[in-house]
């Protein structure tokens, strides 16, 4: 009877370890836009006015759910006051939004316009976007959009800083 036991326990075994998934090691890798994998850029200083609301853009709209936390973050180096705020405290709460690990989202986009009016150290106007948001890698359906976002900046140490940005319906 030990040695018909054995047998059994030895054929179980075998069938057992046949049961895994047989495609695990040939998992589909999903496709990424070209640039998702790529971290966003450090900010820099800007000059002008039209200079920082166009680097603010680009950092707005090109991001993926690895890299959200980071933007958040260098948005927040480009703005002042209750925006920048409002960027770190997203940039804490995205490193722990398991959201973002479950549907993968990004965007990718264009500054297509930037028109501003200075009046001294303030600057006013909108940015034009045309943007492609994915999630978990594929593009979304309605293909690529134009956004409008409503800007204001302030002349602060020889640079510009955001101080509104808001999306406009």
């Amino acid at each position: 009877m030990t040695a018909k036991l054995a047998v059994t326990a030895g054929l179980a075994a075998l069938v057992l370890a046949g049961c895994g998934d047989p495609y695990a090691h040939h998992k589909p890798q999903l496709q990424q836009p070209a640039s998702a994998a790529r971290p966003p850029r450090t900010p820099v200083a800007s000059a002008s006015a039209a200079v920082a609301a166009r680097a603010f853009a680009k950092e707005w709209i090109n991001w993926d759910w690895r890299s959200a936390a980071t933007q958040q973050r260098h948005l927040a180096q480009l703005a002042s006051g209750p925006l920048a705020d409002q960027l770190r405290a997203n940039a804490n709460s995205a490193r722990i939004d398991a959201s973002l690990a479950r549907d993968r989202p990004g965007s990718r986009g264009a500054i297509a316009a930037v028109d501003l009016t200075s009046h001294g150290p303030r600057s006013a106007g909108i940015v034009v976007t045309r943007e492609h948001s994915y999630t978990d890698g594929h593009a979304d359906l309605g293909g690529a959009h134009y956004r409008v976002y409503r800007v204001r900046l302030a002349a602060a140490d020889r640079t510009w800083e955001v101080t509104t940005w808001a999306p406009q319906p």
